[in-house]
């Protein structure tokens, strides 16, 4: 008899492992992504040599001081900063919470009840009687062993999660690192260009007041006054919206730095240097863009369900615990600790996924499907991220043109102010020239100063672009 017993427990056991799907090839990663050459040789804004390995900290070409203390603030103060911490720390919770089901749990108690037990009750000669029956436990260990692996599958998976969660942490940080910098450039830029709108209307209202002392004395017509009145109007909705403009950036500045818009936070308007080139490696590929918080966020996410795949596969397998009990049990206190009220309880629990098939098969399939749907993601992820490189590398090379475009505009206009000037003071022509010449250089300089933005805006976007292979080495000590 116990040779059949013996048969049919290792032919169920047969059974059982022989229902465990097996793991199976699914969708591939993402091969070589390479960003164009020629986006950096024949790119005018990038310069190609190894300065780019001191750029840990990339913004330093702006050679700003006051810009590098509001990113320490808001690096301390930014609330979505600090929420991204506590997100660390819940996983890092978890963690340590699932690798403590690898260890044997010891549990301790003891109960007390006053109980009657019926006439008609099982307990043989304490039918009809009351008493009080005492339980105590000071020893009760259970253990899991991992015979299968999948504890420490389940704890690899968690480990992915908080390696998931830092890289949110790092893609907030360049985030708001890329908000408060662009912010705060545009701030500068808005500050000037309200100056110069104000001196736009001052030189446009002196020109229609000469024009009025002109039409008064009957030298020139009523149609002469008309264009200097649509002047004085455009520029005013300019001075309007750019100084609108100006107070949302300062608001926005104050709210990526944790304040409220009566903060005071003190902006100079002059820019320490205004850089020429970024420096960047002579090759872009997969192997440095992975680096990005984005792509590593999406590459964890895989090997999170990965491991929780695994977990699935394992779950028809028998499952296994120990435990042993040591205590006392009496009726009545008096007995309790005596020789005789000793009670001991040792064993395996084994329990087999007989009847579940359909439960364990659905999230099987369910794991397997979410991990080839996170792999497209990871796919899209390095997709999107090439794009963007490529993109902003001929972004700069744009704005580095256009920025020099201006630059020649402006230069042209201050020339021929300088030529009007010199003009008038020698009586060649009257006084309108030359104000209308202040004013065209005033707007070639505001629309110099939008054109510099737009480079800042270039090489910010894509120093960001990459910030994730620049910070690598600082954040190392995160991971």
């Amino acid at each position: 008899m116990r040779r059949y017993q013996g048969l049919f427990i290792i032919t169920v056991l047969i059974s059982l492992f022989g229902c465990a799907p097996a793991l199976q090839q699914g969708a591939a990663k993402i091969g070589a992504v390479n960003i164009p050459n020629t986006l950096i040789k024949d790119n005018h804004a990038v310069s190609e040599d190894e300065a780019w390995t001191s750029m840990r900290h990339w913004w330093s070409i702006f050679q700003d001081s006051q810009l590098n203390a509001l990113l320490k603030d808001a690096y301390n103060n930014n609330p979505g900063i600090a929420e991204a911490v506590s997100r660390i720390r819940v996983a890092q919770a978890e963690v340590t919470s699932v690798t403590a089901t690898q260890y044997p749990s010891v549990y301790s108690g003891s109960s007390l009840s006053h109980q009657h037990y019926s006439s008609n009750s099982d307990h043989a000669i304490y039918n009809g009687d009351t008493y009080n029956l005492a339980i105590l436990n000071p020893l009760d260990i259970s253990y899991h062993p991992d015979l299968w692996g999948s504890d420490h599958e389940l704890v690899a998976s968690n480990q992915a999660n908080l390696r998931v969660v830092r890289a949110r942490l790092e893609k907030s940080e360049i985030n708001l690192r890329q908000s408060v910098i662009k912010t705060y450039l545009a701030l500068k830029v808005s500050y000037q260009i309200v100056m110069a709108q104000q001196q736009v209307i001052k030189l446009t209202s002196k020109i229609n007041r000469v024009k009025q002392v002109a039409y008064d004395v009957g030298l020139r017509p009523a149609s002469y006054l008309i264009p200097g009145e649509i002047n004085i109007s455009e520029s005013s909705a300019a001075l309007s919206f750019a100084t609108q403009q100006e107070r949302a950036l300062y608001y926005a500045l104050a709210a990526l730095l944790g304040k409220g818009p009566d903060a005071d936070i003190l902006i100079s308007n002059e820019f320490e240097v205004i850089p020429d080139q970024l420096p960047l490696p002579k090759e872009l590929n997969l192997e440095f863009i992975s680096k990005r918080p984005d792509i590593q966020e999406s590459l964890w996410r895989v090997r999170e369900a990965f491991h929780l795949e695994q977990v699935a596969q394992k779950a028809y397998y028998p499952n296994v615990n120990l435990r042993a009990l040591l205590g006392f049990n009496s009726i009545g206190l008096s007995k309790l600790f005596q020789y005789d009220s000793v009670a001991y309880a040792a064993g395996p629990v084994v329990s087999l996924p007989i009847f579940d098939h359909k439960e364990l098969q659905g999230r099987f399939d369910a794991s397997v499907a979410n991990h080839d749907a996170l792999i497209y993601a990871y796919n899209q992820t390095v997709l999107l991220a090439a794009k963007e490189v490529a993109t902003n590398l001929a972004n700069m090379d744009k704005m580095k043109s256009m920025l020099a475009y201006k630059a020649i505009a402006f230069h042209e206009r201050t020339n021929f102010l300088k030529v009007a000037k010199a003009e008038h003071a020698n009586g060649l022509s009257d006084q309108i020239p030359f104000l209308e010449a202040q004013v065209a250089e005033k707007k070639a300089y505001i629309e110099y100063m939008q054109s510099q933005l737009m480079w800042f805006y270039a090489i910010t976007d894509m120093a960001s672009s990459i910030d994730g292979e620049l910070q690598e080495k600082v954040n190392d000590h995160k991971n």
